[in-house]
């Protein structure tokens, strides 16, 4: 069962824009469960070169969060789209979990978002 002190675990879904992730990430930094709440971030690939760039930034990026249970980073080296990168992320994480909340890289979460 999934409680305050098991919270459930977030899969996150990133792509080429630093400055969102960054504030999705501080702002789940600051739940009052984050520390006992597990991540799993999905970096997806690049189309392109610039692509290329932006999400090398945002990997430099990732590689440098704490504040959570656990983190893992799931990277791609190709573009799988957003559809197909959540349906395999989730399911990859369900089969591990059982449970799971799904956010996207534009997204900002109170304090008692981790909370049930």
């Amino acid at each position: 069962m999934l409680t305050d002190k098991n919270p459930v675990p977030i899969c996150l879904f990133t792509f080429n824009r630093l400055h969102n992730t960054i504030e999705t990430l501080n702002a789940l930094k600051k739940n009052y469960l984050a520390q006992s709440t597990p991540i799993f971030i999905f970096s997806d690939g690049p189309r392109n070169e610039t692509e290329a760039d932006q999400i090398y930034q945002v990997r430099q990026f990732l590689e440098s969060v704490k504040g959570f249970q656990s983190i893992e980073i799931i990277k791609q080296a190709s573009n799988q789209g957003l559809a197909r990168s959540i349906i395999k992320g989730v399911s990859e994480v369900i089969a591990l979990k059982g449970a799971l909340i799904v956010m996207e890289d534009d997204l900002l979460t109170s304090p008692n978002f981790c909370t049930t």
